[in-house]
């Protein structure tokens, strides 16, 4: 339950993880310090944690099997019942999908987070989510874009959404690379490395554009190399490319690491790569780490590295834009490395955990107020700003 004051909410929360190693489960360190300001019930879905006070699993399902042993909606309504949950958050639109129906059938007030730059969305996953977000009783943005599209084409009144930026842990990130300090991947040579982290089973990954702006980088830079980061049933077959495009000995297939702070650390640049639009916390990792971030242009994650600013953007799809990328970051080290500093300056200010735990200590405490109002009728939640966040527009938004 959420403390706020002589009142409680008893809140669950719910998160879908994909692996262990995902940027999802390692999002879940700023989740526990915030269960332990308030405590609440977290539900991780489609994975295998265990011995977490602050995890409750609904049912986790085996990965060769994603969300095959999920509850069905009807046993999802009887529970939230049973248990007397009054408000359910969906971080994510996996969730969302099931989370917000089950709410609204058990009579729970719903919190539905949504991400992801609005220009590259579209399709019947934006139309659910839409749906999804007018349904809900408070939406969290996580930009003033965002904001913008919600109130302005989705029809979402303005006052039931609020903007708060993703938060980020430096603390709990710079204990990591200490940590892992012993487990550091020597990078061949005098090799100047370019770290990608990736789900390499995920269809439009980019992770073949990748392998081929990587080549098409080599002709002139032979020092480049790439590591990649992740396990995927895809792996054999991108090695295959790899030796048929001639840079086997320039790239390593990591697997799942647990010093990746480190590796970025000691990278010249990151790459991250997704369907189109990847999760804005798998640019702001590196970016802590001081590694400037390539990014897809176009997405929330180019709004983060600004042009030019803490890293490049390149078009998705496009693996000779995204070997010019490489090249400017290899034709200027010094440069490269005033970016990543940019870059580790702009998470601690812009993405700080106390801000972030300070937005959502507001944000439940609102929503627990709006059970019963001073004349004993609910009152209706308002949207707007949390915290210490702005929602004046982004100055890096007019720059892509």
């Amino acid at each position: 339950m959420v403390n706020v004051g002589a009142a409680q909410l008893r809140l669950l929360v719910v998160l879908q993880v994909p692996s262990p190693a995902s940027v999802a489960a390692r999002s879940l360190d700023l989740w526990r310090k915030l269960a332990e300001q308030c405590p609440l019930r977290l539900m991780v879905v489609q994975a295998a944690f265990s011995g977490k006070e602050v995890l409750w699993e609904l049912a986790p399902a085996k990965p060769s099997r994603p969300g095959a042993e999920l509850l069905t909606l009807a046993e999802l309504v009887g529970w939230l019942r049973r248990e007397r949950i009054e408000a359910v958050h969906a971080l994510d639109g996996a969730s969302a999908r099931w989370a917000v129906p089950a709410a609204r059938l058990a009579g729970c007030k719903v919190i539905m987070n949504r991400a992801g730059f609005p220009l590259d969305s579209g399709g019947h996953r934006h139309q659910d989510e839409s749906a999804l977000s007018r349904a809900a009783d408070l939406v969290v943005a996580s930009s003033s874009e965002v904001m913008e599209q919600l109130t302005g084409l989705e029809g979402v009144p303005a006052e039931r959404v609020v903007m708060v930026p993703p938060g980020f842990d430096l603390t709990q990130w710079d204990a990591r690379v200490n940590d892992s300090a012993a487990m550091h991947f020597e990078f061949p040579g005098a090799a100047r490395a370019v770290v990608v982290s990736a789900d390499q089973d995920r269809e439009g990954s980019g992770m073949e554009d990748f392998l081929t702006a990587l080549a098409l980088c080599r002709a002139r830079h032979p020092e480049v190399f790439g590591a990649i980061v992740g396990r995927g049933r895809n792996q054999a077959r991108l090695e295959v490319l790899a030796s048929t495009l001639g840079i086997s000995d320039r790239v390593a297939f990591l697997g799942e690491r647990t010093d990746l702070p480190a590796l970025y650390g000691r990278a010249l640049a990151a790459v991250v790569l997704g369907d189109g639009n990847p999760n804005l916390l798998a640019a702001l990792e590196p970016m802590a780490s001081g590694c400037p971030a390539l990014v897809p242009s176009g997405t929330e994650a180019a709004l983060a590295v600004g042009v030019g600013k803490r890293g490049q953007t390149f078009r998705a799809q496009q693996p000779a834009l995204l070997s010019r990328c490489l090249a400017v970051m290899l034709k200027d080290p010094t440069r490269a490395r005033a970016l990543g500093r940019a870059a580790r300056s702009h998470v601690e200010h812009e993405h700080g955990a106390p801000e972030w735990l300070a937005s959502h200590q507001t944000l439940y405490a609102r929503l627990s107020a709006s059970r019963v109002g001073r004349d004993g009728k609910p009152e209706p939640l308002t949207g707007g700003t949390y915290g210490q966040f702005s929602s004046g527009p982004n100055p890096d938004a007019r720059e892509r």
